[in-house]
């Protein structure tokens, strides 16, 4: 019996998949209770377990399984019996669509289905109610099923990198929402009822076709990060200036020439992104954001550096890469915290490179060589 224990044990340890269903054809067929090494090598691969009915204690119970990168196209069917699963990962795959047993998984708490085929979402999916996390990174979703909107534990909803022009006003039923990732789609308007996700905390809409938000937008109160990044905009909708409990906002690459006075509201950012826009000045009100600690102004048309910025007193981090700044003036100095500055592909002389590094001795200075 040593013998066959070994060659199933040989088989088990190889990945083929002819040889695994072997093995377990030979333990399943085996007049008596196969040894505990075997057990546990057999416990490594759960579908086969479920499919010939095998270490049953192992598997019945499992609450989460990780199947991603399989090469599987489809959802294993065998997955149905795992009626206690609360989470299960099946990224890097290849899978084209969602399965009718679904709704079966009906303890599933988190799915995560990154980086597969995915064209569009299955209506069942909305009968999972103790979802709270559903993450569907790139895919190539068009679209999402009405029914998603029943979800009521749904706190987290990653979408970005797929293929969405828009999304269903039902969304805003997502009462316990707090996360929503839809950047690098295709989105060209928002439902006028976003702003009733009144959990959001997290919003990132960046890299779509949005030329507008909608006034909604400025009532989601709870909002603590929000990015509206390359979209075809040239402003910012006032309604952003009503997000007061904002602590992160990106606005890079939305062709912006003049920033909002009203960025004076939003007290408790500690973030600011302004990158890739046509900005030449910023306004002094931004000297109130005394909570501010990193800002970032590359890729603009700054030639000196806004006085409104040494009123900043908490600033930790300056970006001011790729602009046609010449001359740091002193002060710069006022800035005590200051740890870090981004100065690289300005006009800033050797000399003036030595100066200001004399000048912030404490802080790193970056210039490009």
């Amino acid at each position: 019996m040593g013998n066959q224990y070994q060659k199933i044990l040989n088989l088990l340890n190889g990945s083929d998949l002819k040889n695994l269903e072997l093995a377990f054809q030979l333990c399943k067929s085996m007049s008596v209770e196969y040894n505990k090494e075997v057990s546990y090598a057999l416990q490594k691969h759960i579908l086969l377990c479920i499919k010939y009915g095998l270490e049953t204690d192992s598997w019945q119970s499992i609450k989460g399984l990780d199947l991603s990168n399989r090469q599987l196209e489809t959802f294993p069917v065998e997955l149905k019996s795992l009626k206690n699963l609360k989470w299960l990962g099946l990224s890097r795959n290849f899978i084209t669509c969602l399965p009718d047993f679904l709704a079966e998984l009906s303890k599933l708490e988190e799915l995560t289905l990154n980086d597969n085929k995915l064209c569009q979402l299955h209506g069942n999916i909305g009968q999972l109610s103790n979802l709270s996390k559903l993450h569907l990174r790139s895919n190539q979703i068009q679209s999402l099923p009405e029914n998603i909107s029943k979800l009521q534990n749904l706190e987290v909803l990653s979408l970005e990198d797929n293929q969405l022009t828009t999304i269903p006003d039902s969304l805003h039923n997502l009462s316990s929402l707090r996360s929503l990732r839809l950047q690098n789609n295709r989105l060209i308007d928002l439902p006028n009822n976003i702003g009733l996700i009144q959990q959001l905390t997290h919003l990132d809409l960046s890299d779509n076709n949005l030329n507008n938000l909608p006034k909604s937008l400025g009532q989601l109160k709870n909002l603590e990060y929000v990015d509206i990044s390359d979209n075809p905009l040239n402003k910012v909708s006032e309604c952003i200036w009503e997000l007061l409990e904002l602590k992160s906002i990106y606005l890079s690459g939305i062709n912006l020439l003049k920033l909002s006075e009203n960025i004076q509201n939003l007290l408790n950012l500690e973030f600011i992104c302004l990158d890739d826009n046509q900005l030449e000045d910023l306004p002094v009100t931004i000297e109130k954001l005394q909570n501010l600690t990193e800002l970032s102004l590359s890729i603009n048309k700054f030639t000196s550096i806004p006085r409104s910025i040494f009123k900043l007193k908490n600033l930790k981090s300056l970006y001011l890469s790729e602009n046609q700044i010449e001359v740091i003036p002193d002060e710069i100095t006022q800035l005590e915290k200051l740890v870090f500055v981004d100065l690289s592909w300005n006009r800033i002389s050797k000399s003036e490179q030595t100066r200001v590094k004399k000048l912030l001795p404490s802080c790193e200075v970056f210039f490009d060589s």
